[in-house]
């Protein structure tokens, strides 16, 4: 037998051995065989090597008794014979569960050094031959077990040597921090479980750690999480000195932080990552085994670790000096954009597509002051992809007001850090801004402006970052100022000293370059001739300082409502005009509507609480389709500018504006004719509204009476809009709240004109009451459904239809298509739902501009 044993160690190794050595000691009546060692390193010195019983495929655990007395012999000893704890039936008719009835342990002896025991049980008494047996075996397993460790320690230190050559060549070629710690975690997951992995460096304020890379079991997390210096790993870091967690009750003694939604794992081994005495951070491994990290396990990872501290100093290195070089690029990059450009916005557009290779800044703009108190011009404000128009921004609490009061830059980490310091946003993205650097633009010691880079992550910006656009800002405000000199003194030289806008030369130089422009797109271009009314009596009767108000007035409205890319100018006197490239008629009169809505938008004011109109004609001209030359374009824009004023100064007779309606209107023709002169737009609304309302009473079958009182009330709703300014009419906008107020009014003062004659009390309250809607939301009465007259829920319904088909100032017609869609979406809460189909039908009766296509 004993030749047998030898044999089996000398062909197999560790639980193969045991099992094969267990089978040839069954012979003997071994029953069960433990071999156990000792580990003095752990806080668990009980290792189970092996441990089987024949009889049954899971053996019971050794009993705590049995254990001590197995690791307190020192030599070969029969335990004392016990009764079994309890007897079980299964299939072979003998089980016993807990220590059997006989037991031998023999302890495992190594140069003189305890290293374990064997135990040998069976259900009977050991002969003498097996003691002996079981004695020699337990000489041969401590032999054979010390083999093992050595073997097991000679592939450890290969793998470790192994591993530390391969540690330093990814090292040497990897600058990356994101790919070195990933390159890194696969080869320290080839000699130790590394299924939870992370590094983390300290910050830059050192009062913390961040952790730049974090996996657990193959998912792998990039993004920087704090964690507070208070914990286990953060002790690393204060001490230098590596932590080994065996078991999960070692948690207990040290504070930890849990990433992920993952509990608290069984082993852990964390070590700094040191660069001579200073510690840069600290690695960490953990696995839901216990014990899983050995000493050796340690030394190995702080080997590793402290090649990978000189790898991170390198990349830091690398980085800093890529940085300088980039920085250096860029400013080359910026001067040669401030010296190249006299366009500010070119210039600042140049900067900023240098400024965000190196720097985050998907908000970025440059704030000029606009010499009007607190307040500056954002001369260049872009957000994503989307650039803004300039515009006027108060600097009251905003961070660029504290950087151009103080002459200093500001740096903001977070966004509680920003809404200490202000509460007003720029730009209109929807994420909230975190970080924040701005920078004073100063020449000749004036601070000019600033300019800002905003992100929508916290910590984006650094000393460096403000200290590179520090340098920006400096060279920028060279290019303002450049700008500033070459843009006054071509001003001068193109531009009336008046209104600032071209002269009669610049405008005929322009005129020409936009004309070629157009010849070569084969595009259209509109030519405007702009004249002020009766221009002359405000010089006589006000005098001339009056009179330059009046062309500067003019003048601003024109600047205000012009694109980038019209060209605007006095042509001389009291003329104007205006070149809008890219326009046909129908824009250009649409352009011409606005300039008049402008300038009448605010009363010109004579002297205090005495005010005046501004009327303008206007003449408009178009290329290719009225002149091909530029002599012949404006000669047509003159043309046309005569005609309008010759058709306006003639009144339209009452014979001549009753013939344009129909029905009974004869009796109100000195209404009717007040109505058409009071404007283009009136006239036409009232002819439109009357055609339908005849259309309407076809359709709809009305006896005379009330076909009167519906054409007559058509032609008439708008009466009281005569006595209204028409600066409301033609404002390009949502009115003010006293203003709709203002307008409302019409109704009552058309009904109350309209009382005062015979017979007319029908059309009156049929005036009176057009704006009422059928659920009550309407005026001035708020009346409901049937309670409004008849002619006035027909008339509702025919006024928003020729208004949404007409161009107004505010906004282009809509299709007559789109027009009835609207109205029959609102039928029922404003519209009579019944009128609303018989006016669908009539519409289809009638024909021309009000009709539907």
């Amino acid at each position: 037998m004993h030749v047998r044993i030898a044999d089996v160690f000398a062909r197999q190794r560790g639980g193969e051995a045991f099992a094969a050595v267990h089978r040839i000691l069954s012979e003997q009546n071994v029953r069960r065989l433990t071999i156990a060692t000792l580990d003095a390193n752990e806080s668990s010195p009980v290792r189970f090597e092996y441990h089987a019983d024949l009889a049954e495929p899971m053996p019971e655990p050794l009993d705590a008794q049995t254990l001590a007395v197995a690791l307190g012999c020192q030599q070969p000893t029969l335990l004392p014979t016990i009764e079994p704890i309890r007897r079980a039936s299964v299939t072979n008719g003998s089980s016993t569960v807990g220590r059997l009835a006989h037991a031998l342990v023999a302890p495992l002896w190594c140069g003189g050094r305890h290293v374990g025991f064997i135990l040998a049980q069976a259900d009977v008494a050991f002969s003498h031959k097996a003691a002996d047996d079981v004695t020699m075996v337990s000489t041969l397993v401590a032999q054979h077990l010390t083999l093992l460790r050595d073997d097991a320690y000679r592939e450890v230190q290969a793998r470790s040597l192994s591993l530390l050559l391969e540690t330093a060549r990814v090292l040497a070629r990897e600058f990356d921090l994101d790919e070195l710690f990933r390159r890194f975690h696969t080869l320290i997951g080839r000699v130790m479980d590394a299924s939870i992995f992370f590094a983390a460096l300290r910050t830059e304020d050192e009062e913390a750690l961040e952790i730049h890379y974090n996996a657990e079991f193959g998912r792998i997390n990039n993004e920087r999480i704090r964690m507070p210096t208070n914990t286990v790993s953060g002790e690393v870091m204060r001490t230098g000195r590596p932590v080994i967690i065996r078991q999960p009750e070692d948690w207990d003694r040290v504070r930890s932080v849990t990433l992920g939604d993952a509990l608290n794992p069984a082993s852990a081994l964390i070590v700094p990552m040191k660069l001579a005495d200073r510690v840069l951070g600290v690695l960490s491994v953990q696995s839901n085994r216990a014990r899983a990290y050995s000493e050796n396990d340690c030394d190995i990872f702080v080997a590793i670790s402290e090649q990978l501290a000189v790898a991170i100093e390198n990349s830091k290195n690398l980085l800093e000096s890529t940085q300088r070089a980039e920085d250096l690029n860029l400013l080359v990059e910026v001067a040669n954009a401030v010296s190249s450009e006299l366009d500010l916005h070119r210039v600042f557009s140049k900067i900023h597509s240098q400024v965000k290779r190196v720097i985050d800044a998907p908000l970025f703009f440059v704030a000029l002051d606009s010499g009007e108190g607190d307040s500056v011009r954002l001369e260049y404000l872009v957000e994503g992809e989307k650039v803004f128009e300039p515009e006027k921004f108060s600097t009251t609490g905003t961070i660029v007001g504290m950087v151009m009061a103080a002459g200093k830059p500001i740096r903001v980490r977070n966004a509680a850090e920003r809404d200490q310091l202000t509460n007003q946003p720029i730009g209109s993205g929807p994420t909230t801004v975190q970080s924040v650097v701005a920078v004073p633009m100063i020449v000749g010691g004036k601070v000019i402006g600033s300019i800002s880079a905003q992100s929508y992550e916290p910590d984006m910006y650094t000393e460096r970052h403000m200290q590179l656009l520090g340098a920006i800002a400096e060279q920028s405000g060279v290019a303002v100022q450049n700008a500033r000199l070459y843009e006054h003194a071509r001003v001068l030289a193109d531009h009336d000293p008046l209104t600032e806008l071209f002269h009669h030369r610049g405008i005929q130089e322009r005129l020409t370059v936009e004309l070629k422009r157009a010849q070569r797109t084969e595009g259209r271009l509109a030519l405007l001739m702009i004249d002020i009314d009766n221009f002359k009596n405000f010089n006589d009767t006000y005098g001339h300082p009056t009179g330059d108000r009046v062309l500067t007035t003019v003048a601003s409205a024109l600047r205000r409502i012009a694109r980038e890319t019209d060209v605007v100018g006095r042509y001389g006197g009291d003329e104007f005009c205006a070149i809008l490239p890219d326009t046909d008629d129908d824009a250009a009169w649409t352009f011409a509507g606005r300039l008049i809505a402008e300038v009448n938008r605010r009363p010109f004011e004579i002297e205090e609480g005495r005010t005046v109109p501004i009327d303008l004609s206007i003449g408009v001209a178009v290329f290719p389709d009225d002149a091909q030359r530029r002599e012949d374009l404006i000669m047509a824009a003159d043309a046309s500018l005569y005609t309008k004023k010759r058709a306006a100064s003639t009144p339209t007779p009452a014979p001549e504006a009753v013939n344009m309606l129909e029905g009974n209107i004869g009796p109100f023709a000195g209404l009717v004719a007040a109505i058409a002169n009071s404007g283009q737009y009136a006239r036409t609304h009232m002819v439109d509204c009357n055609r339908l309302a005849a259309a309407f009473a076809r359709v709809a079958g009305l006896d005379e009476t009330d076909r009167d009182t519906l054409l007559q009330s058509a032609a008439l709703l708008d009466l009281g809009e005569i006595t209204i300014p028409r600066s409301l009419f033609g404002k390009p906008g949502r009115l003010t709240d006293e203003e709709y107020e203002l307008v409302k009014t019409h109704t009552a003062v058309g009904a109350h004109i309209l009382r005062m004659m015979a017979g007319c009390e029908q059309v009156a309250e049929s005036v009176a009451s057009h704006h009422e809607r059928f659920d009550g939301s309407g005026y001035p009465a708020k009346l409901i459904g049937k309670d409004i007259p008849l002619a006035a829920r027909v008339l509702a319904i025919i006024d928003s239809y020729v208004a949404l088909t007409n161009d107004r100032p505010h906004r282009r017609a809509v299709s007559p298509e789109s027009a009835l869609r609207e109205i029959e979406r609102q039928a029922g809460t404003a519209y009579d739902p019944a009128l609303v189909k018989i006016f669908a039908r009539a519409l289809g009766s009638v024909k021309g501009p009000v009709a539907l296509k």
